[in-house]
């Protein structure tokens, strides 16, 4: 992901395509010329306009890491888990039925009825009502953006309240937070390890974010 995340390398990957056929003496149409390459990229993030976005993804950040809850952390090990990440996947066509119909009903995407699922499952869990997650974020959401040839990808946190709410209040209540979250995915890495250092100085704690749920992007990302 230094060089190049799963989109990127999809787009990648019908470029060789089209110039391996094209070699080969078939006839095929020319590649679309990038409308952002990973130098523009860069210069962007580097201008004042770029430097805007970070430090109000940064600040979203704070405020969400000040209301992770502490209970939800992991107690930490002397030695890391084996294997040190764990990927579940389940295929239901009867939950995905299920979304969709939800989703309809109450007029807010699948994904934050899976957050939704997950929350309460979660909330049930650890007996609090406020749980947090990690999501990764895709962050193509313009068209020079679809058509970046780099890596984009990157995560934000979110907390989410749980609790006796009807149905369609706490899906739409989620669907609220991711949607606000989603733009705040864009950030300088550095400057975001300066800040979570200096919320630890003043409260003496950081959600360890590497053992929090990590909802990964084909679940939760818009296509």
């Amino acid at each position: 992901h230094l060089a190049i995340d799963g989109w990127a390398a999809c787009r990648l990957k019908d470029d060789l395509g089209r110039i391996m056929r094209k070699r080969a003496g078939e006839s095929v149409d020319e590649p679309e010329p990038r409308v952002v390459q990973p130098s523009d990229r860069a210069e962007y993030e580097f201008s004042r306009r770029g430097a805007e976005r970070s430090e109000k993804s940064l600040q979203y950040w704070k405020d969400q890491i000040l209301a992770f809850p502490a209970a939800n952390d992991v107690p930490s090990r002397r030695a890391p888990e084996a294997p040190r990440f764990q990927e579940i996947h389940m295929h239901s066509r009867a939950l995905q039925a299920a979304a969709r119909t939800l989703s309809e009903h109450a007029g807010v995407s699948s994904q934050s009825v899976y957050v939704s699922l997950a929350s309460t499952i979660l909330a049930e869990r650890s007996g609090q009502r406020r749980v947090g997650f990690l999501i990764f974020c895709h962050n193509r959401f313009t068209r020079s953006a679809k058509d970046l040839s780099g890596c984009l990808v990157q995560d934000y946190p979110v907390v989410v309240e749980t609790g006796r709410r009807p149905l369609l209040e706490t899906l739409r209540a989620i669907h609220t937070s991711l949607s606000n979250g989603i733009f705040s995915a864009q950030y300088d890495p550095a400057a975001l390890a300066s800040m979570l250092e200096l919320v630890r100085q003043e409260t003496g704690h950081v959600p360890d974010l590497s053992c929090a749920v990590n909802l990964l992007s084909t679940m939760l990302m818009p296509s």
